[in-house]
């Protein structure tokens, strides 16, 4: 239990100076601040599910995968957003473009899971599949860079693009949270089998 909570953190924190590293780096390059909220900051938020399913995938247990995905899903979906509008001074106002675009490719992303899974195997071309999709919603996404309508988040958003300077420590911790990354992915799965086997219960 003690080596499944300090790698879960470890994997956690890596990934945040892994995000924030590469997110400077993306300004240092002149990447506007709503790309990097779609691309680098987007993946970088899924890099201990990536790596962790990996791992799991070497190591012969391809059944926590599935519970990743839906769970880190279903948590980012309900958990996060019910505890954001509980907690918020405001109500949260939705905007046409997430309900007419965004929350489409949810749906249908969920739908193509359910699908691809229906049988028990998911297979290479159905995995080039989900790959294509994601390929295709992040074009459509870079072809729609939009600014904020709040004026002083966009001022903020650009004030924030002109300070952001990159440095060999800015790379340097790039390079080492991606190590940690690996590390904290790897002892988060081998802890998470054995206390599976212990307690008797299924990877899923």
């Amino acid at each position: 239990m003690g080596v499944f909570i300090i790698s879960l953190l470890v994997l956690i924190k890596s990934s945040d100076y892994f995000t924030d590293s590469a997110e400077k780096i993306g300004i240092h390059f002149g990447i506007s601040a709503f790309i990097i909220g779609v691309t680098i900051i987007a993946v970088g938020t899924s890099l201990p599910e990536l790596v962790s399913s990996i791992i799991a995938v070497l190591n012969n247990s391809s059944e926590i995968i599935v519970g990743t995905v839906v769970g880190s899903n279903i948590c980012n979906i309900f958990l996060v957003l019910g505890l954001a509008a509980i907690f918020s001074k405001k109500t949260i106002e939705i905007g046409c473009e997430l309900i007419h675009v965004d929350l489409p490719f949810i749906v249908g992303s969920s739908f193509l899971l359910a699908v691809t899974i229906w049988d028990g195997i998911f297979t290479s071309s159905e995995a080039l599949l989900c790959l294509a999709c994601l390929i295709i919603f992040i074009y459509y996404t870079l072809n729609t860079e939009r600014t904020h309508e709040n004026p002083e988040v966009e001022k903020e958003m650009k004030a924030k693009t002109r300070k952001s300077k990159m440095d060999k420590k800015t790379v340097l911790v790039l390079i080492v949270s991606s190590i940690f990354i690996y590390l904290g992915a790897n002892y988060t799965v081998e802890s998470v089998i054995k206390l599976s086997e212990l307690l008797g219960i299924g990877k899923l």
